[in-house]
């Protein structure tokens, strides 16, 4: 996955390069992706309570990034919708996810096929996945 510092060393993304994410678009996809520098994300732990679910996940992005036009999130394999407050940014997935391993993207265009990318886990325990 896209990684720089301040990632979690515990929980780092990755990309899928198997099954139906194969091919050399996809490669070309993933080897022009950069992190998208965060910083108080929140749910700080990966590990979330059913009770929580759906998810409340917000982080806010570092100046440095530029414009959070074209921000986009992906949460159990559709796009999520998003609210920006400044830097600010609150996703807001409206269904239950199921228990287990659920991956969170946000991608956000940077120019020249070069994309920003933040990759995160969240699992609801309780599935033997």
């Amino acid at each position: 996955g896209s990684v720089g510092r301040g990632s979690p060393m515990h929980a780092l993304p990755r990309f899928a390069m198997s099954g139906t994410h194969t091919g050399l678009d996809r490669l070309r996809l993933v080897l022009r992706t950069e992190p998208i520098s965060v910083r108080d994300f929140t749910p700080e732990d990966p590990v979330l309570p059913v009770s929580e679910n759906p998810p409340r996940v917000s982080f806010t992005v570092a100046e440095s990034e530029g414009s959070l036009e074209g921000l986009a999130c992906y949460l159990g394999g559709g796009r999520v919708p998003h609210r920006v407050a400044g830097r600010r940014v609150e996703v807001l997935p409206e269904l239950e996810l199921p228990l287990g391993r659920n991956r969170l993207n946000c991608t956000l265009p940077r120019g020249g096929g070069v994309w920003g990318w933040l990759g995160v886990l969240l699992y609801y325990p309780g599935n033997d996945d």
